[in-house]
């Protein structure tokens, strides 16, 4: 069954012997979820998304059906992957045996630790650009079509965005455009909206040289969210950096008005909507000027990934050093925009 992966987690069993106790540590592997380091993975997704369009109207690809946007794809969720092409992938690329060190994912074995890690997790995330990240991408840019993204799991958490993913930026890279959600109401202090993630939408678009960044506006506001409203949040939310505004699917009828949190209804329900197309030229035409030229930052602020790799000991569980480098970036990127100084997220 190669289109499962086992993912491998560790087993602590204590056993004493005749003449000494000790501790041995197995590691073991679970056959469940995908082996994404598998190209077949990606094909078959390809295959249930876009297999039945190109049956039925294929002369609509590219054109009618100009794009796919994602929302929330959700790759490792927390696993530890090892498969045959990983391992293998390992030893041509880094000149060693790998198993020996596995325990390592896990628990401290001395100084060799940080840099299996790193050339681990380095390796793993290598195949996932490959065989998932730009193989779904370029399938579409072969059609003439846009990939895109609205919302990227592990929201503003450094640690949660690479246990979901290995690393970030080895999946914003293949989005024609980047983009995150913003669903909050009045933030408590300005600049406060989701300025991690429209940071990290932007960066990624100026530094894979992509013309716009989404925003996913703004579900979580309820139906009573204003025109003022409306025009201060994606002034803010384009300050940062994004270009290309989004609007949530709302409700058609009253019928889910029950559902009040999500999303508001922005038309003809509205008391503002005979005014609403004001705003929408408004940010037809920003949208336009915020995609002319190229971005030139005060700084750059280095994405700790290979400090967040080396203390990754398993599933969604990092050291301290990892939470401090996560906690730090992000409230050095704070500071400094607050302070007036531009930046963009960088990788390695």
């Amino acid at each position: 069954r190669h289109d499962l992966t086992p993912y491998i987690k560790d087993h602590q069993l204590e056993w004493i012997a005749p003449d000494s106790g000790w501790i041995a540590t197995i590691v073991t592997r679970e056959e469940h979820g995908l082996d994404w380091m598998n190209p077949a993975v990606a094909d078959r997704w390809i295959d249930s998304v876009w297999g039945p369009y190109l049956s039925k109207m294929s002369e609509y690809i590219g054109n009618t059906l100009a794009g796919y946007v994602q929302d929330e794809l959700d790759v490792l969720s927390g696993d530890i992957i090892v498969s045959p092409s990983l391992l293998e992938r390992f030893v041509e690329n880094k000149g060693y045996d790998p198993h020996q060190d596995l325990i390592a994912l896990f628990h401290d074995i001395g100084q060799r630790t940080d840099k299996f890690r790193c050339d681990y997790y380095e390796i793993m995330c290598e195949l996932l650009e490959e065989n998932i990240y730009s193989r779904i991408s370029g399938w579409h840019e072969d059609r003439g079509m846009l990939y895109g993204s609205v919302a990227v799991r592990g929201r503003q958490d450094i640690l949660a965005e690479t246990s979901h993913f290995g690393d970030l930026f080895s999946l914003l890279r293949w989005y024609h455009f980047p983009g995150n959600e913003d669903p909050q109401v009045e933030p408590k202090v300005p600049p406060r909206r989701r300025f991690i993630d429209a940071k990290l939408s932007s960066s990624a678009a100026h530094i894979f040289q992509r013309q716009r960044a989404a925003v996913c506006a703004y579900w979580g506001a309820g139906w009573g969210m204003t025109m003022e409203q409306w025009f201060a949040w994606t002034n803010e939310n384009y300050a940062y950096g994004l270009n290309l505004f989004d609007p949530h699917l709302a409700p058609y009828t009253m019928g889910a008005g029950w559902y009040e949190w999500v999303p508001p209804a922005h038309y003809f329900y509205q008391p503002y909507w005979e005014h609403f197309r004001w705003f929408s030229e408004y940010v037809r035409r920003l949208s336009y000027m915020m995609s002319q030229g190229v971005h030139r930052p005060d700084l750059a602020i280095l994405f700790p990934t290979t400090t967040i790799h080396a203390n990754w000991t398993r599933g969604h569980r990092y050291n301290l050093a990892a939470d401090i480098a996560a906690s730090a970036t992000y409230n050095m990127a704070d500071s400094l925009y607050t302070g007036g100084l531009d930046f963009d997220f960088i990788d390695d």
